[in-house]
């Protein structure tokens, strides 16, 4: 009789896309809901153009310090810059002693929609003494200020400083700034809309508050409808392209990087969300496809200026996106607020994506069988498949070499590994690209369960009774907690999204000692596609795990 057994690790669902950064492509989904960041106007919760600053062992009590603008029913003299702090970056908070806004607004203004202070950025020191806010101060008509404020504590500022200013009858703007740090000396660019098409600029200096050197263009590229080309290239009428309208630039491992809310030639909302990448911050290449698109509807339909901070899972960055949008159908009805979500690498080069694995031991020939899934194999040579008698793969050797099926069609694979003498075994695939690179699957566990009443007396790995197991994920609409605990206690699962607000809770049970598993289907729920924290809470504790609904 063919005993069970079971389990699976976390697994990425595969998202075909040509890559055009380094045989790398990212995958975002939209945040089901915004973020609940808290505004100096009273009545009204409207905020845009955030940046965030991550500081992993905190500084002065927070590790996330934000950076954003109020902008209630877009009026522009409600832009001041604002500060908040969180330590997860989900939940937000005006820190002790603060008073918003840092950057106080102008009085007794004639004409509000000229002088204001926006598109707000945020770097700290290489130091980590000091925090610089710098900003677009709009000051009137005709000029426009580059101002800095800085602080030692994120609570008491200095007052503005203004390095430069520029002249709308001279030709330049200085939108969006964004600035970073290389190392050396700092870098600002900058979004210029008086030209058309659109120009960008780059200046540096020693210090923030310091003397900025003269201007550098830089060609972010316009894309034509089909792909990115230079400005100078582009032949066609502005109305069919599209240009970078805000932006966020990173330096990380020496490379640029930039997230870019592009739209259309007279586009000032945003649209969609592209990543860029340069080597040496003048020339830059795109993604195949937007991070995130165009919604015909929902909170965030218009993507705006967008915050981001890497973080590395198998040597690869990810990014965290605080994104902003405008949700309006029309220019009388825009509504801004702020979401979060992640961007996920996807190496096409050294590895195909598995969005099903499975083992099996069966008592009747004692032999162990594994099966898995893909929906491409770009760029795939072969698999690998290697079996350890502990979970770790430095112990694990290779069992059998299996070639692939197809290039680019769905195929499922089947492998038989003989001679099992054990109840518990770990498993991993390797799957090698032509060119030699490879990438490991997530963990496979095959355990021997001789008795499904009585699997208390299974022994189960230890790092597998502090984990919650989801799988799929990212999944649509349904997937499978997996759970084991060291006896029988009663337990519940809690659903919370990124504003951490239960939306649904399950009914507390008796669960046996051993595998347990408990279905989910938030298409009961209508849950749009987000991510979602997932909690079990049991007598003995609690556990956590991170979901994808991608529909």
């Amino acid at each position: 009789m063919l005993r069970i057994i079971v389990l699976i690790v976390l697994a990425q669902v595969s998202i075909l896309s040509l890559p055009a950064i380094d045989n790398v492509f990212f995958n975002a989904v939209r945040a089901n809901d915004y973020l609940n960041i808290p505004s100096y106007v009273i009545g009204n919760d409207e905020v845009v153009h955030p940046d965030v600053v991550y500081i992993p062992n905190g500084w002065n009590g927070y590790k996330y310090w934000m950076v954003f603008t109020p902008f209630p029913n877009s009026a522009p003299q409600y832009e001041n810059p604002s500060i908040v702090v969180s330590q997860d970056g989900i939940i937000w908070s005006v820190p002790s002693g603060l008073t918003n806004p840092v950057v106080l607004p102008y009085d007794d203004i004639y004409d509000p929609n000229n002088f204001y202070h926006s598109d707000p950025d945020l770097i700290l020191s290489p130091d980590q003494n000091t925090m610089y806010l710098c900003w677009r101060n709009h000051a009137g008509w005709n000029e426009e200020k580059f101002g800095v404020i800085s602080s030692t504590d994120g609570i008491n500022w200095t007052n503005p400083i203004y390095p430069f200013s520029t002249l709308s009858t001279n030709g330049e703007r200085i939108l969006s700034p964004s600035i970073i740090y290389n190392g050396s000396e700092y870098e600002l660019y900058t979004v210029n809309s008086k030209t058309s098409p659109r120009t960008y600029f780059r200046r540096t200096a020693s210090i923030p508050t310091g003397t900025w050197g003269n201007k550098t263009e830089v060609d972010f590229l316009i894309n034509d409808g089909s792909s990115w080309i230079n400005t100078d290239d582009y032949t066609g009428n502005l109305q069919y392209a599209s240009q970078i309208w805000h932006f966020n630039i990173l330096y990380e491992n020496n490379e640029y990087w930039v997230i870019a809310s592009v739209g259309g030639a007279t586009q000032t909302r945003g649209g969609q969300l592209w990543i860029g990448k340069s080597l040496d911050g003048l020339n830059w290449n795109y993604d195949s496809n937007p991070l995130l698109d165009y919604a015909e509807s929902g909170w965030d339909r218009l993507i705006y200026r967008t915050a981001a901070l890497p973080y590395y899972t198998d040597g690869s960055m990810n990014l965290r996106l605080w994104y902003s949008s405008d949700g309006g159908t029309a220019t009388d009805n825009m509504e801004w607020h702020i979401g979060y979500t992640e961007a996920i690498a996807i190496l096409t080069d050294s590895a195909v994506e598995f969005n099903y694995l499975s083992a099996v031991i069966n008592n009747w020939n004692n032999s162990a069988t594994l099966k898995w899934h893909t929906e491409t194999e770009y760029d795939t040579s072969h698999f690998n498949v290697f079996r350890a008698n502990r979970a770790s793969l430095y112990y694990a050797i290779k069992r059998n070499t299996i070639p692939i099926n197809a290039k680019n069609t769905p195929s499922d694979y089947t492998f038989e590994d003989e001679l099992v003498n054990s109840d518990t075994l770990f498993y991993w695939i390797e799957s090698v690209s032509i060119g030699g690179d490879s990438k490991f699957s997530n963990m496979i566990v095959a355990i021997r369960d001789d008795s499904i009443d009585e699997d208390d007396n299974i022994q189960y790995p230890t790092e597998l009774y502090n984990k919650l197991i989801v799988y799929p994920n990212p999944f649509n609409p349904a997937t499978t907690i997996s759970f084991v605990l060291t006896a029988s206690e009663s337990a519940y699962i809690e659903l919370f999204d990124l504003k951490g607000r239960r939306i649904l809770k399950t009914e507390s049970q008796q669960y046996k000692s051993g595998m347990n598993r408990i279905e989910l289907d938030l298409d009961r729920y209508s849950r749009s596609s987000g991510v979602y924290y997932c909690r079990l809470v049991k007598e003995s504790g609690t556990l956590t795990s991170k979901l994808v609904l991608l529909k």
